[in-house]
């Protein structure tokens, strides 16, 4: 958890001007997270924007609607298999291996691991930024924050999983990459 990201934080957006701020009215990128918010702020940023208008996130040129798309299915799947309501029958070949690593996962951690909320929102007042971890936990009895990814580690992956970390307060966090192969890693 880094106790200058908040500072970090405030201090961009002060330096933003009004165009660049999302509001109620103009929030392609957070409506989900504006409409789950009440009262909705006047003014919000994702944690994700100030990180990639802080230049702290490579180009992401590369992702298509396919990569965006089942990244979204895989998260989803992955919320239905902890709430045990996953049909397996109906899972699509291109999700199964991700869903295998994160149940790998989830068997491994056993007691150490109890999941509190899943992809819930949540908006800082005090530093006027909002986003969507996706996972809320309980790690060895210590709240923490679990950000599942299915593409590769970005350094900016730990900037994400710290800014969830205050916005939820949160002690600790961590990254659980998972693979097509059915492995995952976890990264701290």
């Amino acid at each position: 958890n880094d106790p200058t990201l908040g500072t970090f934080i405030t201090s961009f957006i002060d330096d933003m001007s009004d165009e660049d701020a999302l509001d109620n009215e103009n929030n392609p990128e957070n409506g989900a997270i504006l409409e789950a918010l009440s009262p909705p702020p006047a003014t919000i940023i994702a944690a994700t924007q100030v990180i990639r208008e802080a230049g702290l996130m490579p180009s992401m040129d590369f992702v298509t609607d396919w990569h965006l798309e089942r990244g979204s299915a895989i998260h989803a799947a992955t919320a239905l298999w902890d709430q045990d309501d996953l049909d397996e029958s109906v899972l699509d070949a291109a999700l199964r291996g991700r869903v295998e690593a994160w149940k790998a996962f989830r068997a491994e951690s056993g007691n150490r691991l109890q999941i509190l909320e899943i992809e819930q929102p949540a908006y800082s007042a005090t530093y006027r930024f909002a986003g969507t971890a996706d996972r809320v936990v309980m790690w060895d009895g210590r709240r923490a924050i679990l950000e599942l990814k299915s593409g590769g580690k970005q350094k900016h992956h730990a900037v994400q999983v710290g800014g969830y970390q205050d916005l939820y307060d949160a002690p600790i966090g961590f990254v659980v990459y998972l693979t097509d192969s059915g492995r995952y890693t976890m990264i701290p």
